[in-house]
């Protein structure tokens, strides 16, 4: 389990992703922070910046789940077909909110629940930009991936994100504050997504070519 999780991470650090995806994911997280620091008056308002700030991310997974999937580092042909790349974005920010609907729920009544909806919905993303689904339709069938080693892929996702975090919290240890808030804000994010979708996609793949 160790390698396996160590070979995750150093994939999720690998040179051709933040070549390819580096400056889209920067645009991300620093579009989204400028969307913050707006000031918020009122609910309707930071609703309205929650939806913003969401569908962002929604192009940013539409654009990584696309290329991961098609093996393509190099290209960026997405940007070709921009109309595409928009309804692929709402179609993913749909289903995951309403994936994110169901979670919560579960959390809140107890976190087991919670758990469960996690690990069923984690394909709802990779399905949401591969086949267009609607949301209940990306629910089921994720749920039925999910069937067949789900928690085992959960806890290699769940395990490779906190050894990917250690080094940056062995800053705040030391006091290098400074540090940690900017790398964090950074690093953090990036390895816990690419390693969530570098874990599931090969699974992802591996049944829905048993499905052809």
């Amino acid at each position: 389990m160790f390698n396996y999780c160590s070979n995750i991470i150093w994939q999720s650090l690998s040179l051709k992703l933040i070549r390819t995806f580096g400056l889209f994911y920067l645009i991300l997280i620093y579009g989204i922070n400028f969307i913050w620091k707006i000031p918020i008056n009122n609910f309707l308002t930071w609703i309205l910046l929650f939806f913003i700030s969401e569908f962002f991310f929604a192009i940013y997974e539409s654009i990584l789940i696309e290329n991961i999937r098609l093996g393509n580092y190099l290209q960026k042909s997405f940007l070709n077909d921009k109309k595409k790349l928009i309804r692929k974005s709402w179609i993913i920010f749909r289903n995951d909110l309403v994936a994110t609907i169901f979670i919560s729920f579960g959390f809140i009544l107890l976190i087991y629940p919670g758990v469960v909806l996690s690990k069923r919905y984690q394909y709802v993303s990779l399905i949401s930009e591969d086949l267009l689904m609607g949301p209940l339709e990306s629910l089921r069938l994720s749920r039925k991936i999910s069937e067949e080693k789900g928690w085992e892929v959960f806890n290699f996702w769940f395990l490779s994100s906190i050894f990917a975090s250690l080094p940056i919290l062995f800053l705040s240890v030391f006091g290098l504050n400074l540090f940690f808030d900017l790398i964090s804000s950074l690093y953090i994010p990036w390895v816990a997504y690419n390693i969530r979708l570098l874990v599931l996609m090969p699974i992802y793949k591996e049944y829905m070519k048993k499905g052809e």
